[in-house]
């Protein structure tokens, strides 16, 4: 199998259309149409499913 290599590091911030999607999250938060979560209830997230697919196994 063969490997990806980059030439060089990217530096994302050079990157437009990274900077268009970032900015078009960032209002999407601040605008209401999307809200976050927070990071315990990440974590709670993860433990069920982790508990979830062990229960199964």
């Amino acid at each position: 199998m063969e490997e990806k290599k980059q030439a060089e590091p990217q530096d994302h911030w050079d990157d437009e259309d990274f900077l268009a999607e970032m900015q078009s999250r960032v209002d999407d938060y601040e605008s209401g149409r999307v809200k976050g979560i927070s990071w315990e209830e990440v974590k709670v997230k993860i433990r069920n499913r982790h508990d979830d697919q062990s229960a199964a196994s």
